[in-house]
């Protein structure tokens, strides 16, 4: 167990904090450099909690003590003063966000995903926001390999077509937060009608993972304590990209993605 563990459980069970135990993770996931030297006293009262809650805090993440949740938040800490400019600093983020991605999603949960894909009847993927964007390309990399998909971005149309699921139809609903009102909705009307559901989300124990069959976790760059940094869609294109590539390994599907681009070559769109 090592800090990225430690930043990963904060994330994904944030929903099932304390109110004051949410002002703590809010300070780890945001300053965790500054806690390094802070002794139980000092934290209690920059975070405006108790040093109990501290401890109740650190226990709910697996740690018996104040002291062994500071010795594993620190214990691989990245060094950000030795990547002063922004080629290296971006870098280290993206890495960070992929490798913590990659530590949440396990091969088997993975090739259950991809088996709903592949047993299907159709496909709709829901998203609002930077993950309509990401929900569009996801569409786009599906229609290639001949799946009959779609993408909502807008809640109407969700709604619409959540109305329309039967059994055996497949919702991918994304959702950084998993609290995203309209993207819940749909969702729980799809799965009402026999749907399955499968969120890709930061967090568990949310509105949009109660209603879902499957969920796939993903990294918050939140964790990376820098403003300016606003790629909060990278873990998702990540897998999205993991599970396009293990649907490739299926011959006829990179047969028609094959005849799908020889198309677009032919008629010079690409």
């Amino acid at each position: 167990m090592d800090s990225q563990f430690i930043l990963d459980r904060i994330q994904t069970n944030y929903p099932l904090f304390s109110a004051k135990e949410k002002k703590l993770a809010d300070f780890f996931l945001k300053y965790r450099n500054n806690s390094t030297n802070m002794n139980i006293g000092d934290l209690a009262e920059k975070t405006g909690t108790s040093p109990s809650t501290i401890t109740r805090f650190c226990k709910k993440l697996g740690c018996q003590s104040f002291i062994e949740f500071k010795v594993l938040l620190n214990s691989r800490m990245l060094d950000h003063q030795a990547h002063q400019d922004v080629m290296n600093q971006v870098k280290s983020y993206y890495l960070e966000t992929i490798d913590s991605t990659a530590m949440m999603i396990s091969l088997e949960k993975l090739n259950q995903v991809v088996q709903s894909i592949l047993t299907a009847k159709k496909i709709c993927i829901y998203g609002v926001g930077n993950s309509g964007l990401s929900a569009m390309e996801f569409k786009y990399r599906l229609m290639r390999m001949g799946f009959i998909v779609d993408a909502m971005t807008d809640s109407h149309m969700m709604l619409m077509n959540a109305a329309l699921c039967q059994k055996n139809d497949l919702i991918i609903a994304i959702s950084n937060s998993g609290m995203t009102k309209e993207i819940t909705e749909a969702a729980g009307e799809a799965k009402s009608r026999g749907a399955h559901v499968i969120a890709v989300t930061n967090h568990d124990h949310t509105p949009l993972t109660d209603v879902s069959d499957t969920i796939l976790l993903t990294s918050n760059t939140l964790h990376l304590r820098d403003a300016h940094f606003f790629n909060n869609q990278l873990a998702i294109v990540y897998v999205i990209d993991l599970i396009t590539m293990q649907l490739l390994e299926e011959a006829r599907l990179e047969q028609k993605r094959k005849e799908t681009v020889d198309v677009l070559v032919k008629h010079k769109k690409i």
